[in-house]
């Protein structure tokens, strides 16, 4: 017993001897990033994860889950940082002790998108609250009304909910065979959305990168009201924080906010950043 105590300890000895010779035993050199499904549907990961791979030397591989589920990822440790879009929550996280630290990266905004022919008559409103109680109480008399909704915890949806509970109706979420729900990311809503010929509240940018809207259009816009900000979030429980801190600091850096304002769909600006 003893032998084999003294050639396993001497393995070990020399495992970690090559390691460091041959520079095995160094933290790998990719993170996971948790993040919103807004940003990959828009194709920015595609855009900016060589350039992050060039400029620094990690490579990134993204979970795109929605921000509610990315929290809770992040809260058990199974990825390394976070890009989400839900402030408040984020916040909040920060607080309950799963962060060590959050910043505002980018941001852009939020429409209400719908039939070009808008059955609901919504694009004269001047609220997003508004406008989504016009829905409503139009879907009572006209069965061809539908609104869609995320219904996945996601940054989008936790913006709906926020957006209904200023109604009149003041509703934690509707309910109605009007009110239906993907469970999905945002781009596979938009295309339902389009099949069904409905409504749904949409991120900028997964809206920019739909090639074919079939007969939906933007009917409701307000870049105050329907402001949407993404913040990047320092794990606590991850084994590679000092690569997570390393894309972190280039990501709010001058350099990474050039490289996200460059970041463009169809020819438009997907993204903004703060000066």
């Amino acid at each position: 017993m003893r032998l084999m105590k003294f050639f396993f300890a001497i393995t070990l000895i020399f495992w970690s001897l090559f390691c460091k010779a041959n520079n095995l035993c160094a933290e790998s050199n990719f993170i996971l990033l948790g993040s919103t499904t807004s940003t990959e549907n828009s194709g920015f990961y595609q855009y900016i994860l060589p350039i992050v791979k060039k400029e620094i030397g990690i490579e990134v591989r993204v979970v795109a889950v929605g921000t509610g589920k990315a929290m809770e990822l992040g809260k058990r440790g199974d990825v390394d940082i976070l890009l989400v879009h839900a402030k408040e929550e984020e916040e909040k996280f920060i607080r309950d002790g799963h962060g060590i630290v959050r910043k505002d990266l980018m941001f852009n905004e939020f429409f209400i998108v719908g039939p070009a022919e808008d059955p609901a008559n919504i694009k004269n409103e001047n609220t997003a609250h508004k406008a989504l109680e016009k829905i409503r109480q139009s879907a009572k008399g006209n069965k061809k009304i539908k609104f869609i909704s995320r219904g996945d915890n996601s940054g989008t949806h936790k913006k709906e909910l926020k957006i209904w509970k200023k109604t009149n109706a003041k509703i934690d979420e509707p309910s109605g065979k009007w009110y239906l729900k993907t469970g999905s990311s945002m781009g596979k809503t938009l295309i339902i959305t389009r099949e069904l010929n409905a409504y749904t509240l949409t991120d900028s940018a997964t809206w920019l990168s739909l090639k074919d809207k079939y007969g939906l259009k933007i009917l409701y816009k307000n870049k105050a009201e329907l402001f949407n900000q993404y913040g990047i979030i320092l794990l606590k429980r991850t084994a590679k924080k000092k690569l997570a801190r390393k894309f972190f600091d280039w990501a709010i850096s001058i350099e990474g906010k050039k490289v996200i304002e460059n970041f463009e769909i169809n020819e438009h600006q997907g993204f903004f950043v703060k000066k």
